[in-house]
């Protein structure tokens, strides 16, 4: 199927509602729901999402926390403290749009973004798709984490200097 030309643009807000359809991509233990994704952005989280200009459709989203914000207890964060560095969350592409170069667009967005501020990205990525990505733009891979929250996948921990 050939893909058409559009314009895309990258919005940092969008109805976190509408927003849910991402999550619908993950297995129940790695679900975030509304009432999270709120409590998020009440806590400093940013969001970044790429859009069908042409359609004012979402295609992909990110979304990042400065880690002196985070209240989660994820193992190794902490020695990130006050080194000028932001966890990401998710890095979404709906499946429509996915194998297309959108992940990358968004990722590359995202990190020129970042980088006015901040030295280091983390996260946690999913292997395949994702590891693959992030290491396209240089992450170095710091654990594997198997069964990732209960959910039977492994993700990788990894760091981005930016």
């Amino acid at each position: 199927m050939k893909f058409r030309s559009m314009k895309i643009a990258f919005v940092h807000d969008w109805p976190l509602r509408e927003t849910l359809i991402f999550e619908e991509q993950y297995s129940d233990d790695l679900k975030i729901d509304l009432a999270y994704k709120q409590e998020l952005k009440a806590m400093g989280a940013e969001f970044i999402y790429i859009l069908d200009a042409d359609l004012n459709t979402l295609i992909g989203e990110t979304y990042f926390i400065e880690i002196e914000k985070l209240d989660e207890d994820l193992s190794d964060i902490s020695r990130w403290t006050n080194k000028n560095a932001v966890y990401v969350y998710s890095t979404t592409i709906l499946p429509k749009y996915q194998n297309k170069g959108f992940g990358k667009i968004l990722k590359s967005y995202f990190l020129g973004y970042a980088k006015a501020n901040y030295a280091y990205v983390l996260g946690h990525a999913k292997e395949n798709a994702s590891i693959k990505l992030n290491k396209y733009f240089g992450a170095e891979i710091i654990r594997e984490e198997r069964n990732w929250h209960g959910s039977g996948e492994t993700f990788y921990f990894y760091k981005i200097e930016i």
